[in-house]
């Protein structure tokens, strides 16, 4: 029989790492958003999380209506998504 050298990897044992995130929110601040996000989605692949799932309009702060019926910040969203450094790093390809 051969030893796992894996033994202390949770992965090893069939388990795995899920976080639910929380970023700290600007409401109708897409830049800050976007950084709070990416910070902790740093967070999570320097933890070795498998999955990590953020809020549903978590990028504008805002509720759907609001979101809908405001053209300039569902703009600054699309606007700062664009600026992301993963954005710019997949788009590049």
């Amino acid at each position: 029989m051969t030893a796992r050298t894996d033994f202390h990897s949770l992965y090893s044992h069939d388990f795995l790492r899920i976080a639910a995130c929380v970023p700290r929110a600007a409401v109708a601040d897409p830049s800050f958003a976007v950084a709070e996000t990416l910070r902790l989605a740093s967070v999570g692949h320097a933890d070795g999380t498998a999955l990590m799932v953020f809020p549903e309009l978590g990028l504008s702060s805002y509720a759907i209506d609001d979101l809908l019926l405001q053209d300039a910040l569902q703009g600054a969203v699309e606007d700062a998504l664009a600026r992301s450094p993963r954005r710019r790093a997949t788009s590049s390809r």
